[in-house]
């Protein structure tokens, strides 16, 4: 317990003895300003500038994007796995193996789906944070 206090209170004052040196560490527009001269220089490098300029969006909202129909093609996925799930529960016929099987498929589904869902939320909560920062929303 003690040890610990020693850590957190040593980690603190070295950030403090940080920003003090750096005040432009601390100021949260030069945080924002570096960031996006950064993504900018990125995509200068890529080349994605010259794309961005041909189809209008930026080198954070594409990917973002594209982030988002990957999610959105693997909900499509446990969809038809929920619906297989259901055709073999239905065609089981009372067979206690197949519904055995049909279970399964549908459990492993859900928990699939919830792990998706959850991708997705933090992505559109992070991209959405991302592009609001740098001022693209």
């Amino acid at each position: 317990m003690r040890t610990a206090l020693i850590k957190i209170a040593l980690i603190t004052l070295l950030a403090m003895a940080i920003f003090q040196a750096r005040p432009d560490l601390a100021s949260a527009e030069s945080i924002k300003e570096s960031f996006k001269q950064s993504i900018d220089e990125t995509a200068q490098g890529t080349g994605h500038a010259e794309l961005a300029g041909q189809l209008g969006t930026d080198l954070p909202s594409t990917i973002s994007f594209i982030i988002k129909a990957l999610l959105g093609t693997c909900g499509v996925i446990f969809l038809g796995l929920f619906i297989y799930g259901g055709y073999v529960w239905f065609a089981a016929k009372g067979n206690e193996s197949e519904v055995s099987k049909a279970r399964m498929v549908l459990r492993n589904a859900v928990i699939g789906f919830i792990i998706i869902a959850v991708a997705y939320g933090i992505t559109d909560f992070v991209g959405n944070a991302i592009l609001k920062g740098l001022g693209n929303k």
